[in-house]
């Protein structure tokens, strides 16, 4: 995972948020402002406006149906049947390891 580049302005620690958190609120209100809260020297959690959160959340659902779609259009280019003895081997696994998974 890349780095996080921050400023230092956006650091603030969980004692000063305590202390003046409806400040911290409102600037992300403002000025979209994102604040990183760290608690012994680690960030801990973000502070964000509710718009900055409800980007990022459409931009996870875009990355996820694009991950499917890519799945899917992989799959069209395999065998309907899948042939299990293959899929063993290929594993390293022969019948009986899925009999002492499953007994039944």
């Amino acid at each position: 995972m890349p780095a996080l580049k921050l400023d230092r302005k956006q650091m603030v620690s969980s004692t000063e948020m305590a202390r003046r958190f409806a400040e911290y609120l409102d600037r992300t209100q403002t000025s979209l402002e994102r604040f990183f809260i760290t608690r012994n020297n680690e960030i801990e959690a973000v502070l964000l406006s509710v718009e900055d959160y409800e980007r990022l959340v459409e931009f996870e659902e875009i990355v996820e149906h694009l991950v499917i779609a890519k799945m899917i259009e992989e799959r069209q280019d395999e065998p309907e049947v899948i042939d299990l003895e293959a899929l063993l081997r290929e594993e390293g696994l022969d019948p009986d390891d899925l009999r002492r998974i499953d007994p039944e």
